[in-house]
């Protein structure tokens, strides 16, 4: 977990979810980082999706989980879903480009966040970058898996 000018609201909830994903055996999968005031959490496109689609996958139900959870409890918060892919071209599929896909990544855990509960669908947004904010490479295999990520920050906002 990476650490940048925290609180200690921030620290505890980071803690948290630091602790679940070791738990779980998440960390080559999902990340945690605290920065401005809020705590991002990464989730990998290999346990949220597969490729080219917008459907979750099994495996990001307990993660979505555990994160709907920490937020329910705490309604000072708000959620921003952000939706990312690598700079590839999409070929076919229901999808025109990276930036559709990435907006329809994020609207899907957006949904699954707030779903049942319209209280905490009034806290969380979704948004999609497409290829615009990379955090890797797109030039190898490696870093075209890191930018495939959707990332949920979690920041205070009443």
């Amino acid at each position: 977990m990476r650490k940048y000018g925290i609180g200690p609201a921030a620290t505890s909830l980071a803690g948290e979810l630091d602790a679940y994903v070791r738990a779980e055996g998440l960390e080559d999968v999902v990340h945690v980082a605290v920065n401005g005031g809020g705590v991002t959490l990464s989730i990998s496109d290999t346990i949220g999706f597969a490729s080219g689609r917008a459907e979750l996958l099994p495996d990001a139900a307990p993660v979505l989980a555990e994160v709907r959870d920490l937020v329910a409890a705490r309604p000072d918060l708000v959620v921003e879903v952000a939706g990312h892919t690598d700079d590839r071209p999409v070929h076919g599929g229901a999808f025109q480009s990276n930036l559709e896909l990435s907006l329809a990544r994020a609207a899907r855990v957006a949904h699954q966040l707030a779903a049942g509960d319209p209280e905490l669908s009034t806290r969380v947004f979704a948004a999609g970058y497409g290829a615009q904010r990379p955090v890797g490479s797109n030039e190898d295999a490696e870093g075209r898996a890191r930018n495939r990520r959707v990332e949920l920050r979690l920041v205070p906002g009443r």
